[in-house]
């Protein structure tokens, strides 16, 4: 009995915790030769991290097809070189964001490997090619009929990987959207 009124106050608690939604993003993000990791967002301590939406766009010396793996982690990446992009809260009213986030520009030592959430083939064309950029998107929720993936605790790791392949002359635009309940 208690049980059920401890689930149901939790379930009251919830709903009535509003989600705050937050952006960030990365301009021309030179990844490193043998790329793993380039992006990542983990999880907070305070709050719970939904993450909705990630996509990306390139351009390159050379153009060519390149995998795009959106994978999970246990455990954040360390060491490697990397910036922390501008976290942008949708409502002035939001708190800070509880989730961190890298961009790297070489290979960071990586965190165990949880699972390959999705897989993109996409090109990356030239600078001077006729075809505009491609942007590329993992749409995680399939426009709200899924399941955000969920972040809890700072060993939850959503990384964005090139599977070791080298965009040459690359320079690539990330964005990512979550929200923290």
């Amino acid at each position: 009995m208690l049980k059920e009124i401890a689930k149901l106050l939790e379930a009251i608690r919830s709903a009535l915790t509003p989600e705050m939604t937050y952006s960030a993003s990365v301009t021309g993000l030179i990844p490193a030769a043998s790329a793993t990791d380039i992006f990542e967002i983990v999880g907070g301590e305070r709050k719970t991290v939904y993450v909705h939406r990630v996509q990306i766009s390139g351009i390159a010396t050379g153009a060519g097809a390149f995998d795009f793996v959106l994978l999970r982690r246990d455990g954040a990446s360390s060491g490697g070189t990397s910036t922390a992009p501008t976290t942008v809260r949708h409502s002035l009213n939001a708190d800070p964001a509880s989730a961190s986030l890298k961009a790297y520009t070489a290979n960071p030592t990586v965190g165990r490997l949880y699972g390959n959430l999705q897989v993109i083939k996409g090109t990356v064309t030239t600078s001077a090619g006729v075809i505009p950029g491609i942007s590329y998107e993992f749409d995680l929720t399939k426009h709200g009929l899924l399941q955000p993936v969920e972040l809890k605790g700072r060993n939850a790791t959503l990384a964005l990987n090139l599977n070791a392949t080298t965009i040459t002359g690359g320079s690539l635009d990330i964005d990512i959207t979550w929200t923290e309940k």
